[in-house]
């Protein structure tokens, strides 16, 4: 069995030996020695493990082999086509970087960073504020109350806003104007003989001219040659000269001739110059022959011979053989400048041949030019004619001169024959008294005119087609446009022959828009026939006239006329036969259709219809003075505004069933001395009357009936308003019916065939001046049976110049139209209303009463409207009774209680009164009483003076609604207003309403008196309102008592003189006001002539004034004017204000004045004042001044006299001031003037009492003034609290002049005379006296004081004189100090005491005789007996901080711009005013020193917490690094200043620091020095930016200056740090860290897709990427950044060989960088990477090597944000990096299991990068340096593969790997960048160091599940630790799909 055994296994191991193949396959022989050995062995025993050992390597050989065998057995068998794999992955990859910062810096630049013994560094806190203490301070409490800016605009009616529906009677007017016919004169011409001949040449002695027969600038054949040639001829009487320039000549052909170029006696044509020539002309032409000229100008100027001109070109047509024209090209341009000249003249001989010009060139006269002719024809002395002489115009013809002539035909020519003028170009009149064509007296033949193109008649007097004898106008067109002034188309001026008509057939007659005054056709003698049926005339323009036949003539229009602007007359008979067949139309104003003047006649012309239609105003169809018959129909009409349709003074027949129509405010049929007869025959005549107009009205004497309408039917249709008849009365008597009748059968034919149907309003008769009638009586005018028939609801009749009673009672509604008042119309008719009448209405614009008297009848009733009755009106803009020059007396009651409503309403003259049972009551914006001269003064209604006057005895109730006015009047110029409210009147009135307004449009004596009542309880409402009125005496002898706020007593703006008088029986209430600027005020006037009187007693609320007057003199003799709280009795504004005894006024309190002045205003005070409590007596402004004699009380915190700005006060003997309370000022003045006080002032009743205060200006004291105690309150060291004391003092003088010669008495801690900045000596001459303690005799600051008085102060610690800040006293005088611990002088600041004979005694303990501080000086020679004189040496007290150092030089003066935030304090300079500093002054030590920056206080306490900052603003512009800010605390300016107190300073500026100090004048500079930007940047990364910016900050200019500007703003280092880190550029700190991102990206990518399998020979994977990241670093100033990213890697694949995998790549990534700088920084990067990769694997063993180039290119946003008032700054840099990585990786992998795989390996990847030096754009644009770096990294690992398939029936299976490895870095991929800020460093600055890689463990997982040649899903992840806590993670998810 053993043997078995062994056989068995031998065997084995055979077959698999026979198996294996290969190269190195052992022989036969060696299987055999291995077997015969093993069997040996065993029968021997012997152990066989070496052989084992052999079989094992041998079968482990073939193990692989057949491995090997399977692998390429999988190769043989893939596909050979193209696969697809698609990925889609996403990812998020978090990486954070360790801290490098120690390499840049010592600290980080975050002040809370501690890590890894990294720490922040400390933030140097805000500067600490550096004060000065000002010293010791008296305040001086705020006094003021400042000017009103008054608002006081009371609301001003508007009157009335509707409208008077006053039904007016009137009739239009008539009147037809003809022109004036001024035609111009024309004179003939006279001519030498010409001579005879046709030869050619140019010669100056040529016979007939000096060039004949000759052919200029033009081959002779008609083709013109040569260049623009000139010719000048210039005439002087009988002589010419002419030159030739530039000209070709040619001679004639034919007859005779050859064209030739030297032509007999020729001469070149060129350069001629003759001068003295005699010619005729200058050019002739004799005989047949065609003469061409072209290209010239032609000058034709001088002065010829009138009446025998010289000629241009001349034809002498006698020659036989040919037709003679001249041709003169459109390059011919000729200039006629000067007078009598003749451009071309054509004379005829017997003969067959034509002659003539042909111009297609440019003719053109001046202006200046007189009787110039273009074309004439010339007779000879004999012979008969049997040619046509003609000249035509194909180009341009312009006469601008006067008298000229375009063509003169004056040619007797043989029959058929004769002078043609023929028009196709252009041609214009400009000039005056020209004419276009004449045909002269002398033409015989046939003349022709033929205008193809119309001739155009611009200018002024001319004519375009003058008949002087008549002829054949059938060959004839004539077209013409006038277009001028007092021009004519046609003038025909001729005696005709017997039996003979010119008949135009062919023509076009037009006037253009610019017409004026012209005619088309003036027929002035002759006979002249129109034929041109169907055509139509039109005539634009104004003051026009179309066919006019003068007398005797005889004229036939047949076409239609149609005019179309004002004051056109298209046909006219003046005392002429004329007919017309035609329409006739006009448009505009009095444009008359047809018209027959004087004793001329029209007809129709037979068989023909006429019809004439006018739409304009005042126009008429037909006017007629002569005859007109019209036989043959038509329409007559005038359908405009005040039209006619027929006005006859001659008779006037009309005949057929015709339509006539007038339009609004006209006359059908005016007969005015002429009978008009209508003859309808069998038919209907319509006829249509337009609203307000007369159907027949008869004027003047005629042939009785005047009017007739004889046989047919007339339906005559009267519109709105219109009327039928007028009967006319004389004036007297009463109007009946049957006297009616009997007028009516008398004037009026055919009344039984009218059909009258009355529209709205209409009525068929107006009673004109007809006496009286009673309304009850106006019905029983009827018209029945007169008519026949009558139709409508049209009103009984119209009452015009009469008198109607309402006789009638109960209600008569006026809105009803039936009701019989209604009925009747009225115009200039009186009306009476009887008691128990009513009359109400309630619609808009509703007038109960209303007429205009514009006629004197015979008694004044006929003029007055009386109302005993009621009126009830409740409507809008509804009037109760209006009248225009009459009179209105109410008895009775009228409302009128809608909006805008009135009760009386007269004008231009009217008597209003309303008696006193009258009772007018009136709505909002109503007026009760109203009265005006005229509504328009254009347009006056009635013929009144314009006067207004009126009466009010009754009771005007204007208070049930808002804006209404009792009594308003309204004057024009030259007119008189009178106003009475009398004793009975009262008038009530509401809110913003006026119980009486007047205004004056003109300067007159008007008159406003109230004697009556004015109330009202409402807000904003105005008594007596006098608005624009000049001449007005306004007079209250009653009560006006407004209670409410914004209520005036009498106000008045006006421009004349007014006197305003309140009566001692006057008494004017106002009320309270809620705004001081718009307060209730008693009298109110704004105008310098105007003059105040009170005498009466005025009361004004809180806030409210009692006067104001404004230039206007106040006189205030009596009565009381009593004032509520802040009021003020008298307010004057450069005014002149007198208070004489007994006049008072009664103040109330908290700021009320007595008196107000400004702007120059005089008070003078003779009466007694009490002011009360915080009130002031008089207040003083601006340059005025006061007097007074009266005696003051003041109670407590009052002033009795305050003023501010130059004013002057004086206060005689009798003006004793006395204070009862505390806190009180005698007289206080600001900002100059002079203070004179010459009485007592007692101030010892209470404390903290001042005298006399005067800043500015001038105190002159002579009386005694006794002050008591101040009131101080102490801390608990003793100290006064400045703030919460109060001071009494005598005399207060700051920048003031002071003299002083009266006695002081001081209380307790007050001060007897306190001088500051004053401007002169002060003197003190009188004696100063305290027992209190605390006194102070006199106070000196920055000025001299000369003392000669005595000073005793007795109380305990008590200063003679204290002078600070460089006071001067000057001491003869005696001080003398009896209390302890007193000083008999303090000396502070520079002050100096002269004791120049004075005596100081010191009798108290310790006490101090003189006590110097700070730089004073004692000059001793006098007598100080003292124990002690200290001094505390030169030194302020308090801290002295030093004045910094000079570095560099810069300009800034400062214009200081204070604002207050809550409690901030802030000094903002404006840097656009600078002065250098001088050297050598105190100003040393600075670069540049501002004088104008002030601020002055009293008194300023400011918290050492919220101390006064200086911004920046003072360093825009230059950069210096010390500036002074001099005197800005000033305590010695005439404006105040600080001089007690302590005031801290800071900048705002983090890099500037403030000191204040105290200069030699004893006023505050403040330094400004420059701190270093290193003090805030050492230590930290970017340390040697900050000294680079140091270095450079000095002098710097441009765009370094605009960066160092933006830096002083920088309020806190946290910005500071921020900002320099980005100006430093700290976003490019680690531009390869980005850049090593985007490479990762793509490795990743390309290691899916390579790991993913391959189903073919051929792959081609795609993987879509998107993902984001972020990178963050401790590293200060290295900037983490947040990324995306999106792009795409494609990757082929060829399996070469089954080992051998080849593949390329491409991919393109676009990421997006978000810094985290604090600033929003960007950039985008799009990168291109290229790859080529290999792939090795064989017997386990996995070799992988990819090789990938990337370029990238880079765009940076990078921003900073600046602090305010800088914005955001923004730089872009663009540039590219390079990058190139070799990843190669080598592996043997070992098979766990059939599934489960595991492989060591080792792995290096070096990559290299490299970046150009890039610049940015921006003003902070840096550059950053070139830089390259590698990366070395070396790695080993291991990887653990395993799939799982998901069952036996699906191909899913799971799949997962991990991968465990770590790496190190042996290179330095983040190299240090560099770079530097462009516009101020010259070198690169550091960027702060990323922190090194070192080794690293990685982790990466997958996990997914696929079907390998279909569809997968994975997640990845990826976790990497490092050194100083470095890590990154990652996680993605994949989708792939196969195709």
């Amino acid at each position: 069995m053993k043997i078995k055994k062994l056989l068995m296994f031998s065997l084995a191991v055979n077959s698999v030996i026979a198996s294996y193949a290969g190269a190195a396959t052992p022989t036969a022989t060696n299987y055999d020695r291995l077997y015969n050995n093993m069997v040996k062995n065993i029968d021997s025993g012997k152990t066989n493990d070496a052989n084992y050992k052999l079989i094992e390597n041998i079968l482990n050989k073939r193990n692989k082999e057949l491995k090997d065998l399977y692998a390429q057995s999988d190769y043989i068998v893939k596909p050979e086509y193209l696969e697809w794999q698609i990925f889609f992955t996403g990812f998020y990859d978090h990486e954070r970087g360790g801290d490098n910062t120690l390499a840049s810096g010592q600290y980080h630049s975050d002040p809370d960073y501690n890590d890894d013994g990294v720490k922040g560094k400390p933030l140097q806190g805000t500067q600490a504020p550096k004060d000065v203490d000002l010293g010791i301070r008296i305040p001086l409490k705020n006094v003021d109350k400042p000017a009103l800016n008054l608002n006081v605009s009371p609301t001003v009616p508007v009157g009335f806003t509707g409208t008077i529906d006053v039904v007016k009677f009137d009739l239009p007017s008539v009147n037809v104007v003809l022109p004036t016919i001024t035609l111009p004169t024309i004179s003939g011409f006279t001519f030498d003989p010409t001579g005879n001949g046709d030869d050619m040449w140019i010669r100056p002695g040529g016979g007939v001219a000096p060039i004949a027969q000759i052919n200029l600038n033009n081959d002779g054949l008609g083709t013109a040659t040569g260049s623009t040639g000139t010719m000048n001829v210039t005439v002087n009487g009988g002589t010419y000269d002419l030159s030739l320039k530039d000209t070709n000549a040619v001679g004639v052909q034919g007859a005779a001739h050859t064209l030739t170029t030297n032509p007999d006696g020729y001469v070149p044509a060129d350069g001629v110059e003759w001068t003295g020539l005699t010619q005729v002309s200058a050019m002739k032409l004799v005989g047949g022959h065609d003469v061409y000229v072209d290209n010239l100008n032609i000058n034709f100027g001088g002065t010829g011979t009138a009446g025998k001109p010289k000629m241009l070109f001349h034809i002498d047509a006698h020659n036989p053989y040919g037709s003679s024209v001249f041709h003169v090209g459109s390059g011919v341009n000729t200039n006629i400048t000067g007078s009598n000249l003749m451009y071309f003249g054509v004379q005829y001989h017997p003969g067959n041949y034509d002659a003539g010009l042909i111009n297609d060139g440019t003719i053109t006269t001046s202006a200046t030019g007189v009787n110039n002719v273009i074309y004439a024809t010339i007779n000879p002395a004999g012979g008969t004619n049997t040619r046509n002489l003609y000249f035509t115009n194909n180009g341009t013809i312009t006469l601008n001169g006067d008298k000229e002539i375009l063509s003169m035909i004056d040619l007797a020519g043989g029959s058929g024959f004769g002078g043609q003028f023929t028009n196709t170009g252009t041609i214009n009149i400009n000039g005056t008294n020209s004419y276009g064509v004449i045909l002269t007296s002398t033409v015989a033949g046939l003349p022709k005119v033929t205008l193809n193109t119309p001739l155009n008649i611009n200018g002024s007097n001319n004519v375009g087609l003058g008949i002087l004898k008549e002829f054949d106008t059938s060959q004839s067109l004539i077209k013409l446009n006038v277009n001028g002034a007092n021009s004519y188309g046609i003038v025909a001026d001729y005696n005709p022959t017997v039996g003979t008509t010119s008949t135009f057939k062919n023509y076009e007659l037009t006037t253009g828009a610019a017409s004026n005054n012209n005619t088309l056709l003036y027929l002035k003698a002759g006979n002249l026939v129109f034929d041109n049926t169907g055509a139509t005339t039109t005539m634009a323009g104004t003051n026009n006239f179309g066919f006019v036949a003068g007398s005797g003539t005889t004229l036939s229009v047949d076409n239609n006329i149609s005019a179309i602007e004002d004051k056109n007359l298209p046909l006219v008979s003046d005392s002429a036969t004329v007919q017309y067949a035609g329409n006739i139309t006009t448009n505009g104003s009095e444009s008359h259709g047809l018209v027959v003047k004087g004793t001329g006649t029209l007809t129709n012309i037979v068989g023909k219809a006429v019809s004439s239609v006018v739409s304009g105003d005042s126009s008429v169809a037909l006017y007629n003075e002569g005859t007109t018959i019209l036989n043959g129909g038509g329409d007559l009409k005038s359908l405009g505004n005040k039209g006619t349709i027929i006005f006859a003074k001659g008779a006037t027949t009309v005949t057929g069933a015709n339509n006539y129509e007038v339009g609004t405010n006209g006359i059908g049929f005016y007969s005015n001395g002429g009978a008009i007869t209508l003859d309808a025959g069998t038919g209907t005549s319509n006829i249509k009357i337009g609203a307000g107009s007369i159907f027949s009205y008869i004027d003047g004497t005629t042939t009785l009936p005047a009017i007739n309408f004889n046989n047919g039917t007339y339906n005559v249709a009267l519109d709105t308003g219109a009327t039928g008849f007028i009967y006319k009365g004389n004036g007297s008597g009463s109007v009946t019916a049957t006297s009616l009748q009997t007028y009516m059968n008398t004037n009026y034919g055919g009344l039984t065939n009218l059909n009258f149907n009355l529209g709205t309003d209409s009525r068929l008769f107006v009673l004109e001046e007809y006496g009286s009638v009673d309304m009850s009586a106006v019905s029983g005018l009827s018209a029945s049976g007169m008519f026949g028939s009558i139709t409508g609801d049209g009103k009984s009749a119209f009452l015009w110049k009469g008198k109607m009673v309402v006789d009638s009672t109960g209600n008569i509604n006026l809105d009803d139209p039936n009701e019989p008042f209604n009925k009747v119309d009225r115009s200039a008719v009186g009306v009476t209303i009887n008691a128990g009448t009513t009359l109400s209405g309630t619609q808009a614009n509703q007038v109960a009463l209303a007429d205009i008297f514009s006629f004197t009848p015979s008694g004044i009733e006929y003029r007055e409207m009386l109302n005993g009755g009621i009126i009830n009106l409740t409507g809008t803009n509804a009037v109760g009774i209006y009248t225009a020059s009459g009179k209105i007396t109410n008895n009775g009651t009228v409302s009128s209680t809608g909006t805008n409503g009135i009760g009386l309403f007269g004008e231009n003259g009217t008597v209003i009164s309303n008696g006193t049972s009258g009772i007018v009551n009136v709505g909002n914006m109503g007026i009760g009483l109203y009265g005006i001269s005229n509504q328009n003064s254009a347009t006056p209604q009635g013929n009144g003076n314009g006067s207004v006057n009126i009466t009010n005895s009754g009771t005007v109730n204007a208070n049930s609604g808002t804006n209404a006015v009792g009594m308003y009047g309204v004057t024009d110029a030259g007119t008189i207003g009178n106003l009475l409210n009398d004793t009975t009147g009262i008038i009530n009135i509401g809110q913003s309403s006026q119980g009486i307004y007047f205004r004056d449009n003109g300067a007159n004596s008007n008159s406003i008196i109230n004697n009556g009542q004015i109330l009202s309880s409402s807000l904003d409402t105005v008594g007596i309102f006098l608005d624009n009125s000049t001449g007005t005496d306004v007079t209250n002898n009653g009560t006006i008592s407004l209670t409410a706020d914004k209520s005036r007593g009498i106000y008045v703006t006006n421009v004349g003189t007014t006197n305003i008088a309140n009566s001692s029986t006057g008494n004017i209430t106002v009320g309270d006001s809620s705004d001081i600027n718009d307060p209730s005020i008693g009298i109110y006037s704004q105008n310098g002539g105007d003059t105040i009187s009170n005498s009466g007693n005025i009361t004004a609320g809180v806030n409210s004034l009692g006067i104001y007057a404004k230039e206007a003199a106040v006189n205030h003799t009596g009565g009381i004017i009593k004032v509520g709280d802040n009021g003020t009795g008298i307010y004057g504004d450069h005014s002149n204000i007198t208070i004489s005894s007994p006049a008072s006024i009664e103040l109330g309190s908290n700021g009320t004045a007595g008196a107000y002045g400004i702007n120059g205003s005089v008070i003078t005070n003779g009466s007694a004042l009490n002011v009360g409590n915080a009130n002031f007596g008089f207040i003083i402004q601006s340059g005025s001044s006061l007097i007074n004699n009266g005696a003051m009380t003041l109670g407590e915190s009052s002033v009795f006299a305050y003023s501010n700005g130059g004013a002057s006060i004086t206060n005689n003997a009798g003006g004793t001031i006395l204070m009862n309370g505390s806190n009180n000022i005698g007289v206080y003045m600001d900002n100059g003037g002079t203070i004179t006080n010459n009485g007592a002032i007692d101030g010892t009743a209470g404390v903290s009492n001042i005298g006399i205060v005067n800043v500015g200006g001038s105190i002159i004291n002579t009386a005694s003034i006794n002050v008591g105690d101040s009131a101080v309150v102490r801390d608990s060291q003793g100290n006064p609290i400045v703030n919460s004391s109060s001071y009494a003092v005598g005399i207060y003088g700051d920048g003031a002049n002071v003299s002083n010669s009266g006695n002081i008495t001081i209380g307790k801690d007050s001060v007897g005379l306190y001088a500051k900045n004053a401007p002169t000596v002060v003197t003190n001459s009188g004696s100063i006296d305290s027992s209190a303690s605390g006194a102070i005799g006199l106070f000196v600051e920055n000025s001299t004081i000369n003392n000669t008085g005595n000073i005793t102060l007795n109380g305990n610690s008590s200063m003679g004189i204290a002078a600070v800040n460089h006071g001067n006293v000057i001491n003869t005088g005696t001080i003398t100090m009896n209390g302890d611990y007193s000083k008999g002088v303090y000396l502070r600041v520079g002050s100096i005491l002269d004791n120049a004979g004075g005596t100081i005694i010191i009798n108290g303990a310790n006490s101090e005789g003189v006590s110097l501080d700070a730089s004073s000086t004692l000059i001793n020679a006098g007598t100080i007996t003292t124990n002690n004189i200290t001094s505390v040496g030169q030194a302020e007290s308090g801290d002295k901080y030093p004045i910094p150092s000079i570095i560099n030089s810069g300009i800034i003066n400062v214009n200081e711009n204070f604002k207050t935030d809550g409690l901030n304090i802030e000094i903002k300079v404006d840097p656009t005013t600078m002065r250098p500093a001088v050297p050598g002054t105190d100003d040393e030590g600075a670069s540049f020193v501002s004088y104008s920056v002030k601020f002055n206080s009293p008194y300023f306490d400011v918290d050492a917490d919220n101390p006064i900052k200086v911004t920046a603003d003072f360093t825009q512009g230059t950069n210096e690094t010390v500036y002074k800010l001099k005197d800005v605390f000033n305590p010695t300016t005439p404006d105040g200043g600080p001089n007690g107190g302590i005031i801290p300073v800071v900048s705002k500026s983090l890099t500037w620091a403030a000191t204040p100090q105290i200069n030699s004048s004893g006023n505050i500079d403040i330094w400004m020095q420059k701190i270093p930007y290193d003090n805030f940047t050492s230590g930290l990364w970017y340390a040697g930016f900050g000294k680079a910016l140091d270095a450079k900050y000095g002098g710097a200019t441009g765009e370094a200056l605009t960066i160092f500007n933006k830096m002083d703003y920088i309020e806190n280092e946290s910005d500071f740090r921020r900002i320099t880190a980005s100006l430093a550029g700290n976003v490019y700190s680690n531009i390869n860290q980005r850049e090593d991102d985007i490479a990762k990206t793509f490795e990743n990518s390309l290691s899916l897709l390579q790991d993913s399998t391959n189903n073919t020979k051929e792959n081609v994977k795609v993987n879509i990427i998107t993902g984001k990241g972020s990178t963050k670093e401790d590293t200060d100033g290295v900037v983490g950044y947040d990324y995306s990213t999106v792009g795409v890697l494609a990757l082929r694949e060829v399996e070469r060989t089954y080992k051998n995998t080849f593949g390329y790549s491409l991919g393109y990534l676009h990421t997006g960088f978000e810094f985290n700088d604090e600033n929003s920084s960007e950039e985008w990067v799009d990168t291109i990477q290229l790859g080529v990769h290999n792939k090795y694997d064989t017997n386990g063993w996995s070799l992988r090597n990819d090789l990938t180039g990337r370029v990238s290119m880079h765009n940076v946003d990078r921003n900073i944000d600046w602090t305010a008032p800088n914005g955001r700054s923004e730089m872009n840099g663009i540039f590219e990096t390079y990058s190139i990585t070799s990843d190669n990786k080598l592996g043997k992998e070992f098979e766990l299991s059939k599934n489960t795989s595991l492989m060591p390996y080792g792995a290096f990847r070096v990559m290299y990068v490299t970046r150009p030096t890039f610049e940015e754009s921006g003003l902070e644009r840096v550059q950053v340096e070139g830089n390259d770096a590698w990366s070395v990294k070396p790695r080993a690992g291991i990887e653990l593969k395993a799939s799982l398939p998901l069952g036996p029936k699906t191909a899913w299976k799971l799949k997962g790997a991990l991968d465990f490895g770590y790496e190190y870095e042996l290179a330095n991929l983040n190299e240090r960048e560099k770079a530097r800020l462009v516009s101020i460093e010259d070198g690169y600055h550091d960027l702060a160091k990323p922190e090194d890689e070192s080794g690293k463990f990685i982790t990466k997982a997958i996990f997914g599940a696929e079907i390998q040649d279909r569809y997968g899903i994975f997640i990845n992840g990826e976790y990497s630790i490092g050194n100083h806590s470095q890590e990154d993670y990652r996680a993605g998810l994949t989708l792939k799909a196969v195709f």
